[in-house]
């Protein structure tokens, strides 16, 4: 099993990008996440879910979220 920080530490090394970013408000940012960086590598998106998998209630039967 994979420890937490060390799959943080995967998920941003993969899915941070680091160049000049600007946002429709004009301002910049340093780096952002870019989640599609993290879905292009099925072996992380895997250990990522699973970890978030160990997270949800025991009892839950229906999960939802944004798209």
């Amino acid at each position: 099993m994979i420890q937490q920080g060390e799959l943080s530490d995967r998920i941003r090394q993969t899915a941070t990008v680091t160049a000049p970013y600007v946002l429709a408000n004009g301002e910049v940012l340093d780096s952002y996440f870019d989640e599609y960086r993290l879905a292009a590598d099925p072996a992380l998106l895997r250990e990522t879910a699973a970890a978030l998998a160990e997270l949800v209630p025991p009892a839950t039967e229906v999960l939802a979220g944004l798209e």
